[in-house]
């Protein structure tokens, strides 16, 4: 760079004036580039550590979503009761969305003596389908005593 400004004729003092300017802006150059260096990787850390945290996140809602989904098949009275009786440590949801650890419990709670009575006897949808031509489509004043046990038993 000396010999460049010498040949540009200019002089000695000016030359150092110059040199002496541009290192110290380089040195500001180089120390921005460092920090922003070290806030990209602080910004990476971050991003990563919120990235596990929303994983964290979606495996939990998957998770509530097929608590609430298979108490409400087992015929729970009351999801939020029921729920903590379940213990969610002890379930988990493979890769092919697989959940295992919650039929165990569910069974546990509708056999125990102490939490039978949070899940109804008659599990599902009693009558007909609309629109099934299979069923039987009778009406309740048309069926017999036997008809309406078994209808109102669920059967």
């Amino acid at each position: 760079m000396k010999k460049f400004l010498e040949g540009l004729g200019l002089e000695a003092d000016v030359i150092e004036a110059i040199e002496k300017e541009s290192g110290k802006r380089l040195r500001e150059a180089e120390d921005k580039v460092a920090s922003l260096a070290s806030e990209l990787e602080k910004m990476r850390t971050e991003s990563k550590e919120l990235e596990q945290r929303h994983k964290e996140e979606i495996i939990n809602i998957n998770k509530n979503n097929a608590v609430d989904n298979a108490l409400m098949r087992a015929g729970a009275r009351t999801l939020k009761a029921v729920k903590a009786l379940i213990d969610t440590d002890n379930i988990v949801i493979d890769e092919n969305g697989d959940i295992k650890g919650l039929e165990e419990q569910i069974k546990t709670l509708q056999e125990g003596e102490d939490t039978k009575y949070l899940f109804d006897k008659n599990q599902g949808f009693r009558g007909v389908f609309v629109g099934n031509s299979e069923d039987e489509n009778i009406s309740v004043e048309d069926m017999n005593y036997t008809q309406l046990c078994a209808y109102f038993e669920g059967k």
